[in-house]
């Protein structure tokens, strides 16, 4: 009897310290994840607030600061919202220097963004002849199409020569036709960069473009020539240059429209004086004496 009580009593002794080992043990565990994904959200937070500064610093210009932020160990491909990385905001915003140090850190000079928009196109577009060279020296893509519609290009399948082509940029032209790019490349509604210089009224880049062998009976998704969309446009010395190219001056688009039926019908009248010439002889023709009641949009 006396064993027994002694042994209840040594139990009852023992149970409280099992009790209290017990959850000292459970707990060391989750301690252990908790210190690790502690560590893991302090570097994530770290990163988005180094990626911020150099986006605030390369769109800002501050080109010693951003030095200094990819000494730090900044991502310099990082990217915004839009899905922009900070070479594209230094392209956009005309940031040599600061295009140079982010090329030296690595930079992917042919990421684009959520558009599909490289930093080579936003140089195109924004007018830096020097970046786009930069760019081009990094080897940048210059045939790279856009993916969807952007504030600027404004269609899916544009190419860096079509945005500086419709933004009238001669040199920036003659930089990307020099390295490769493809002249007749259409986007997704059959433009290319000839006809974009047409609907603008560049003719110095449609000289050139013609030069260098742009299609002149190119079409776009409606039928429409480069000579018809000048007319379209009453940009006169650009129907100059095509006639005198050798523009079929009869070409009709999908609606059968022919220039002279845009010029007459639209009010162009010194297009319609340099189209009558073009034909020789007489003005509209028999098939062109109707009004048209429908003109195709831009």
């Amino acid at each position: 009897m006396k064993k027994w009580l002694l042994a209840i009593s040594v139990l009852l002794l023992l149970a409280p310290l099992t009790l209290s080992l017990a959850p000292a043990n459970a707990q060391r565990t989750p301690q252990k994840d908790t210190q690790g994904e502690f560590r893991r959200t302090r570097e994530s937070v770290r990163r988005e607030q180094m990626a911020n500064q150099l986006f605030f610093a390369t769109i800002k210009g501050y080109s010693d600061r951003v030095h200094d932020i990819l000494a730090e160990g900044a991502d310099v491909n990082a990217r915004d919202m839009d899905g922009m990385t900070p070479i594209m905001h230094a392209a956009l915003n005309g940031y040599p220097d600061i295009v140079d140090t982010l090329i030296y850190a690595g930079a992917d000079v042919n990421s684009t963004d959520v558009f599909g928009m490289s930093a080579l196109m936003q140089a195109a577009y924004a007018g830096h002849d020097n970046i786009v060279h930069q760019l081009m020296d990094a080897g940048a893509d210059v045939n790279l199409r856009t993916t969807e519609e952007s504030q600027g290009l404004k269609r899916r399948g544009m190419t860096a020569l079509m945005a500086a082509a419709m933004r009238g940029n001669l040199p920036i032209v003659q930089n990307l036709v020099s390295r490769g790019a493809r002249l007749n490349q259409q986007d997704d509604e059959g433009q290319t960069a000839l006809l974009f210089a047409c609907r603008e009224g560049h003719n110095h880049v449609v000289r050139f473009l013609v030069a260098q062998g742009a299609h002149l009976e190119v079409r776009d998704k409606y039928g429409r020539t480069p000579l018809t969309i000048a007319t379209i446009h009453g940009h006169t010395r650009v129907l100059r240059t095509l006639i005198k190219a050798g523009a079929k001056v009869e070409a009709r688009d999908l609606a059968n429209y022919s220039p002279a039926i845009y010029a007459w019908a639209l009010d162009r009248d010194d297009a319609l004086h340099l189209l009558d010439i073009a034909r020789s002889g007489g003005y509209r023709s028999a098939s062109d004496s109707h009004r048209p009641s429908y003109v195709y949009p831009r």
